[in-house]
C-alpha cells in the first residue's frame, strides 16, 4: 500500500539470495514503482509476473525461493576458486613467492591440523565411551557378583552350621563310643 492507500505493485529481492530468472521482474517494472512507495518503509507484498496488480500478503514476498547450493556443490565451487587463486599467483611471476607459498604452507597445515583435531576427538569420544560401557559392565555385574558372594556364604554357614549340629546330635545319642566298640 502506498502512502494514498491504494495498493502498488512491487518486488524486493533480499540482499543474500539470488532468485531464479522467472521471479525477477523487468527493469522498467521495477523503476516504475520506486516513486510510489515511502522510503525507508516496509511492505510485505506478493509479486506475479505479468499481472500489475499487487496483493499484499503476510505469508511472504515471493511464490518461489532462491536455491540453496548443495554442499558438494560449493566444495567444487571452493576448489574452482582456490584453483585460480593458485593459477593467478603463478602467473603474476615471482614478486611475493616466498610469501605466497607460506600462506599455501599454512593453509595445508591449518586443513591437517583440523583433520588432526577431528580425528583426536573422534579417538576421545570412542575411549570415553569404552569407559562409559566398562563402567555400566562393572555397575551391572558388580551386584551379581555380590549376589554370588552371599549364596556362597549362606551355603558355607548352612553347610558348617548343619554339620556342627550333626556331630552334636551323634554324640547325644552316643555314635563315637559305638564307633570306638565296633572297630575294636
Amino acid at each position: 500500500m502506498d502512502h494514498s492507500g491504494q495498493a502498488r505493485s512491487a518486488l524486493a529481492e533480499a540482499p543474500n539470495e539470488a532468485l531464479p530468472s522467472d521471479c525477477r521482474p523487468n527493469f522498467s517494472g521495477a523503476w516504475l514503482t520506486k516513486d510510489k512507495f515511502e522510503v525507508n518503509k516496509t511492505y510485505e507484498c506478493w509479486y506475479t509476473l505479468g499481472i500489475s496488480k499487487v496483493h499484499i500478503y503476510q505469508a511472504g514476498f515471493f511464490d518461489c525461493d532462491a536455491k540453496d547450493p548443495s554442499t558438494i556443490e560449493m566444495f567444487i565451487r571452493y576448489l574452482i576458486l582456490f584453483m585460480r587463486i593458485l593459477k593467478s599467483w603463478y602467473v603474476s611471476g615471482v614478486l611475493y613467492w616466498h610469501w605466497r607459498w607460506e600462506a599455501v604452507a599454512g593453509v595445508i597445515a591449518g586443513f591437517c591440523t583440523s583433520i588432526m583435531t577431528v580425528i583426536l576427538f573422534a579417538l576421545l569420544r570412542k575411549f570415553f565411551s569404552c569407559i562409559y560401557q566398562l563402567s555400566v559392565v562393572r555397575r551391572f555385574t558388580l551386584p551379581f557378583n555380590k549376589i554370588r558372594l552371599r549364596r556362597v556364604c549362606f551355603l558355607l554357614a548352612y553347610v558348617s552350621f548343619t554339620s556342627w549340629l550333626a556331630v552334636q546330635y551323634l554324640r547325644r545319642i552316643g555314635l563315637p563310643e559305638i564307633a570306638v566298640f565296633y572297630s575294636m
